[in-house]
């Protein structure tokens, strides 16, 4: 199946919008209802994940270096999305330390 590179961009694109619009109210939601801020933090961050997989195995790349006007692709954006894919699974480890549970107190009802 060959999906034109537009439109992988704007899934991209969306997927990213997404995570920042679900931001906010996940760490409510999660906040309110389980008491534990922290995990709202996941769910921006699963939707992320899609940006990363998408970029390795499409080879584009909504990201981009800075002062470059077109998307990234083939082995840079594959190193983007390996890269985007590390810290985005590092962000998710980190949020299961105990520290986080001080970090996130303040948000906990």
């Amino acid at each position: 199946m060959d999906i034109d590179e537009r439109t992988i961009i704007k899934r991209q694109y969306a997927a990213f919008f997404i995570a920042l619009i679900m931001f906010i109210p996940s760490l409510l939601f999660f906040g309110t209802i389980f008491h534990n801020a922290k995990y709202g933090m996941i769910v921006p961050l699963v939707i992320m994940i899609y940006i990363g997989v998408s970029s390795v195995i499409n080879r584009i790349s909504i990201i981009r270096p800075k002062g470059r006007i077109n998307h990234s692709t083939g082995k840079q954006a594959v190193i983007y999305g390996v890269i985007t894919l590390a810290g985005l699974i590092a962000n998710i480890i980190f949020l299961f330390t105990p520290f986080t549970d001080i970090l996130f107190s303040w948000l906990n009802y």
